[in-house]
């Protein structure tokens, strides 16, 4: 077994520090999914080459985000 911690962030007190495309969010419908960010237009679901109004087209507003854990390929990893 593998167990792991996510730390949640609220987008209104806390943003990501650099664009990623690792990113986990839990909607406000109550769904986990994985999303890119943007810092430079500050925006989830979003690229750093799109347009600003491409990207606020694009934009997922997410009730909370965590970095994606990266998990161990194997159990025995994680010992």
């Amino acid at each position: 077994m593998i167990t792991t911690t996510i730390k949640w962030h609220s987008p209104a007190d806390d943003l990501p520090e650099a664009t990623t495309d690792k990113i986990l969010i839990y909607n406000k419908a109550g769904y986990l999914s994985t999303c890119s960010y943007s810092s430079r237009h500050k925006l989830f679901n979003a690229s750093d080459y799109a347009t600003e109004a491409d990207a606020k087209m694009t934009a997922i507003y997410p009730r909370y985000w965590a970095y994606n854990p990266v998990l161990p390929e194997t159990e025995s990893e994680a010992e």
